[in-house]
């Protein structure tokens, strides 16, 4: 015998119109609140990932400091450059020292040194904690060391992606003897370099790489932080202000800055600024020699400072005022910053300079 069923069948019925907009609108309203909270998170991990990384730099230049008795050179001053080679290689090589002060003297239009270093205060970090030769007397060309074919025991492992390095190598030894390395990227973005760049492609020329490095570019690479375009900089407490004490041919040398005095980024690229050492704001007793009455960031040490992930290192400020005092950037007091400085993150901040600490 069938038995039949006592429940009677349904009909289907599907979302209404006003339904349908009732849960897109719930879902438009979610997304509003969580986006912004995914980007706001996003951008506090970047940030702490560059203030890691510049902490973990931090304890290797503590470390180079303990092993060779003395801070690395920034690059922007060739007196303190030689000074500081002769105390943390005192059984190098005088051929070694002579070749690598021939190799990096910046020299101006008619030939002359100008008391800088082609090694820019981004580039020194790299070619200070990157490895040296366990020659004591080739510790740059020997095995191993910054102007061999491949480095070996670094203070401080600088990821491979984030040197700015290129695939085209340039022999800084002789013909008999090649010593091939690569050339640096860096100077890409700078606008002098790449307005002589310009020109030569504008005349259908393809370059070679020792070409391009007497255009401006060099062997020694910089190294981007993760999250930002612009290299990591380090600054040396020496050659934060003019000191009578490190002057070249009787003049003083000008301040250690990222880019040096001279040069700008190149305007199709999206980063920008100019930085100098941070003053504190700690008050300290004018002297003959420094009358700015606030003390250093990195008092006898160093700074470290990235853009942090908006690629601007901030306004670049003259280094005197209307009337002829000298200026400097305070921080945590963010005097005389503008927003570019607001988003940098040094070593001696927790954070982003805009959160004042």
């Amino acid at each position: 015998m069938k038995r039949i069923s006592t429940l009677h069948s349904r009909p289907l019925r599907g979302f209404t119109l006003v339904e349908m907009l009732i849960v897109i609108a719930i879902i438009g309203i979610l997304m509003a609140i969580l986006i912004p909270t995914i980007g706001s998170v996003r951008k506090s991990m970047q940030q702490s990932g560059i203030a890691l990384e510049i902490r973990n730099i931090s304890a290797a230049l503590e470390t180079y400091k303990q092993t060779y008795n003395d801070y690395p050179p920034d690059g922007s001053n060739i007196v303190v450059f030689q000074r500081h080679i002769q105390v943390a290689f005192p059984r190098i090589a005088p051929a070694e020292l002579q070749g690598l002060i021939n190799l990096i003297d910046l020299k101006d239009a008619s030939g002359n040194s100008t008391g800088r270093t082609i090694i820019d205060p981004a580039e020194a970090l790299v070619f200070f904690l990157g490895g040296f030769s366990d020659d004591p007397r080739f510790p740059f060309t020997g095995e191993g060391g910054p102007l061999s074919p491949v480095r070996r025991n670094p203070l401080f492992d600088f990821a491979g992606g984030r040197l700015m390095q290129s695939t085209d190598m340039v022999n800084i030894g002789s013909a008999a003897s090649p010593v091939l390395v690569p050339l640096s990227t860096d100077e890409l973005n700078l606008f002098l370099f790449q307005a002589h760049l310009d020109e030569e492609i504008r005349l259908g020329r393809v370059l070679t790489a020792a070409e391009k490095m007497a255009l401006g570019a060099d062997i020694f690479p910089a190294y981007r932080p993760a999250s930002s375009d612009i290299p990591l900089v380090y600054f040396d407490q020496r050659t934060y202000m003019p000191r009578p004490i490190y002057s070249f041919n009787g003049n003083l040398v000008p301040p250690a800055q990222y880019p040096a005095i001279g040069y700008t980024w190149n305007s199709d690229n999206l980063v920008g600024g100019a930085v100098r050492a941070y003053r504190s704001d700690q008050p300290r007793q004018s002297t003959a020699e420094d009358i700015y009455p606030f003390k250093w960031h990195g008092e006898g040490t160093f700074q470290l400072i990235s853009a942090g992930i908006d690629n601007n290192l901030g306004n670049p400020l003259a280094l005197l005022d209307a009337n002829g005092n000298p200026q400097h950037k305070q921080f945590p007091s963010q005097k005389l910053f503008s927003e570019g400085d607001r988003s940098n993150i040094a070593s001696f901040s927790e954070g982003v300079l805009e959160g004042g600490r």
